[in-house]
């Protein structure tokens, strides 16, 4: 599966090397723009193996504004979804194969959400680093708003927060993997 993991990536490095870069920093991560629908090719051919996965995006597309997260990370075997109903009051949910975990994102933190909600215009970014830092962790971002995809983030190695950046949009976009990563722990 490693094997399987690492020759995508390359195939995508390469493939991306000529994609508009949007920012970069000293770690070597670079994020491009990719079509919507070669994005999404990326990551559901990854996801494809999995019933559960397939299950967790099937419940996704029944919410007309959410958030779905996605980890996956070498050696664990272990899928982990994070998935949020704005429609329902900020229902929300951690689900891997073998537990159900309920949300309760802070009155704050909902407030931060729905207002960088709003100002999200669309975007599908890939982001790479070189960055080894021993195992890879995919992670997978995707908002809807009116039943229509406002932001795919794909990122097959490293977590987002290596990337200083001067685009708008993606900045919003880390700051929901913030709220999100810190609610994922609590």
């Amino acid at each position: 599966m490693r094997q399987v993991v690492l020759l995508f990536a390359c195939v995508i490095f390469i493939f991306c090397g000529n994609k508009k870069k949007i920012v970069s920093d000293e770690y070597d991560c670079k994020v491009v723009s990719m079509p919507t629908d070669e994005l999404k090719q990326q990551y559901t051919n990854f996801i494809m193996d999995c019933d559960f996965c397939k299950n967790q995006f099937a419940d996704f597309t029944k919410i007309k504004n959410g958030i779905l997260f996605y980890k996956w990370t070498e050696g664990t075997g272990n899928s982990d979804f994070l998935l949020i109903d704005l429609d329902k009051n900020f229902d929300a949910s951690i689900k891997s194969k073998s537990y159900n975990k309920l949300i309760n994102f802070t009155l704050a933190d909902q407030k931060r959400l729905q207002f960088i909600f709003e100002a999200l215009e669309k975007g599908d970014y890939y982001q790479n680093c070189l960055d080894n830092h021993g195992h890879s962790t995919l992670y997978l971002l995707i908002v809807k708003r009116d039943d229509e995809i406002k932001i795919q983030y794909y990122s097959p190695f490293t977590f987002p927060y290596k990337i200083k950046n001067s685009d708008v949009n993606f900045d919003l976009t880390q700051k929901i993997f913030e709220i999100i990563d810190r609610s994922f722990y609590r």
